[in-house]
C-alpha cells in the first residue's frame, strides 16, 4: 500500500463544457457537468492499495470465507494464468466485503480522486498532459481490449507511486452518486442507489466521432460514472483504503490482501442473494450506453423518418446543420438500426436525384412547377427533427 499523507488537495472542477462538444458525440451529460464545484478539501492520511485486486487476492478472500466467486471463473478457481490481473465481475457489495475481510475499506470519491490527482490537482494521474500511449487504454472504435496483469503501464502510475489509476478496468468506490456539495447540476440519477465508479477501463466506449477526443475526457481523473451496485461487469474491478496502518504493514507481512488474521473481520454487508449470478455471456459493461426519455420507435418508423430526412435533405439548406447531430445520435443506437437508418437516408437522398433527373417525365414537370413548396415542407420537417435533437429525442423518441 501507498501512504497519502494529510493535507489539502483540489477536487472537482469549474471547468464547463461550452461548446457543447459532448452532446455533438451524443453524450447526454455535458463534461465536467457532475464535478463541479471546485474545491479545496482537506483530507487525514490514509493508505491506498499500489495495485487492483488481483484474482490471485481474491482467491484467497474465496476460500477463507466461502464467498461465491466472479461469474467468470470456472470450478472456484480463475481462468489459468490470468492471477496478476484485475478481479472482475464483482458487485459494489463483494468489493465493500473483500475491502472489509482484509481490514481495509473501498475508498472514498475524495481519496481515490487525491491519489490520481496529486496536490496539483492534474488531470491525469501522470500529470497534465493526455498521454494515452503510456496507460492501458481503447484507442480506437470497436477494439476488443481485455485487462492485462497489473502494473503493466508502470509511466501511467500516480507520482506517489500508485498503478492503473487510469485504464485497465474502472474501480468501484465507496460513494452513491450524488452532487457535489454546492453543485447546481440535476441529474436524475443522483440518489438513486448508484454507485460510483472511477478510472476509465481499456474497453471500448462506442462508436463516438472524434473518438480520440472522447477518451481524453473519459480518462481525466476526476471523471464521474456510475453504476448499479447489484451489477457486475467485465472491465470493473476495485482496490482497498484504510485510514490506519493496516495488520499486514505493521507486520511486515505480504501485502497480498490477506489478514494476519482472517477470522478479524466481522460481518459482511448485505447484499440480495440473487447477486454475482451473471452470465459469463452477458454483454460488455458500457456506462455510456444512452438512456433515453422516451421508448424506442420501431425500427420501420425510424428506417422511413431517415428516408424522408434523405429525401428533402438536399432540397433544403436548413439540413446540413443537423447532419453531425443525426450522425452522433444514430451512433448510440444500435448497429442493426444505425445500418438501415444509414441506408434509408442516403436512398431517399439518391431517390431524389433520379426524380430530378427524370426532367422530361410528369413527376420532374411537378418538381419544376413547385421546386419552392416542396423545399418549405422539407424544411419544416428538418426543423421537427432539429428540434427533437437538439431536445435528446433524436430519431430514437
Amino acid at each position: 500500500m501507498v501512504h497519502i499523507p494529510s493535507g489539502h488537495f483540489i477536487f472537482g472542477t469549474n471547468k464547463k463544457d461550452e461548446t457543447a462538444e459532448a452532446l455533438s458525440m451524443g453524450i447526454p451529460k455535458p463534461w465536467y457537468a457532475d464535478e463541479s464545484p471546485r474545491q479545496k478539501v482537506f483530507l487525514k492520511g490514509f493508505y491506498i492499495d499500489t495495485f487492483e485486486v488481483t484474482n490471485e487476492r481474491y482467491k484467497k478472500y474465496v476460500d477463507a470465507t466461502e464467498a461465491v466467486p466472479p461469474g467468470n471463473w470456472k470450478d472456484n478457481n480463475f481462468i489459468a494464468g490470468k492471477d496478476k490481473e484485475p478481479v472482475t465481475w464483482v458487485t459494489w457489495f463483494d468489493a465493500a466485503n473483500f475491502c472489509q475481510w482484509a481490514e481495509k475499506k473501498l475508498p472514498s470519491e475524495k481519496q481515490w480522486e487525491r491519489a490520481a490527482k496529486g496536490t496539483n490537482g492534474n488531470e491525469y494521474p501522470w500529470g497534465n498532459e493526455f498521454q494515452p500511449n503510456i496507460a492501458y487504454l481503447s484507442n480506437r472504435a470497436g477494439s476488443k481490449n481485455k485487462p492485462v496483469a497489473v502494473g503493466s503501464f508502470p509511466k501511467s502510475a500516480s507520482k506517489e507511486g500508485i498503478h492503473d489509476l487510469i485504464g485497465n478496468v474502472w474501480e468501484w468506490v465507496a460513494d452513491d452518486y450524488k452532487p457535489y456539495k454546492g453543485s447546481t447540476h440535476k441529474n436524475d440519477y443522483y440518489d438513486s442507489g448508484y454507485k460510483i465508479i472511477r478510472g476509465h477501463s481499456a474497453s471500448d466506449i462506442g462508436h463516438f466521432p472524434m473518438y480520440a477526443n472522447a477518451i481524453k475526457k473519459f480518462a481525466r481523473s476526476g471523471y464521474r460514472q456510475f453504476a448499479n451496485p447489484d451489477e457486475p461487469g467485465p472491465d470493473v474491478g476495485f482496490r482497498c483504503a484504510s485510514e490506519n496502518k493496516p495488520t499486514a504493514v505493521k507486520t511486515g507481512l505480504s501485502l497480498s490482501g490477506q489478514p494476519a488474521n482472517s477470522s478479524a473481520a466481522t460481518g459482511t454487508i448485505e447484499k440480495p442473494a440473487s447477486l454475482n449470478t451473471a452470465s459469463k455471456t452477458a454483454a460488455p459493461f458500457n456506462p455510456f450506453a444512452p438512456k433515453p426519455n422516451l421508448p424506442d420507435s420501431g425500427i420501420l418508423v425510424l428506417t422511413l423518418l431517415a428516408f424522408i430526412a434523405g429525401v428533402f435533405s438536399f432540397l433544403s439548406p436548413c439540413t446540413l446543420p443537423i447532419l453531425p447531430a443525426y450522425f452522433a445520435v444514430t451512433a448510440q443506437t444500435d448497429r442493426a438500426r444505425m445500418g438501415m437508418m444509414s441506408l434509408a437516408f442516403f436512398f431517399g437522398l439518391a431517390s431524389l436525384f433520379v426524380a430530378m433527373g427524370a426532367s422530361a417525365s410528369v413527376l420532374g414537370q411537378l418538381l419544376r412547377d413547385y421546386m419552392f413548396q416542396i423545399s418549405q415542407i422539407g424544411g419544416g420537417i428538418v426543423v421537427v427533427f432539429g428540434v427533437m435533437t437538439l431536445f435528446g429525442k433524436g430519431f430514437s423518441g
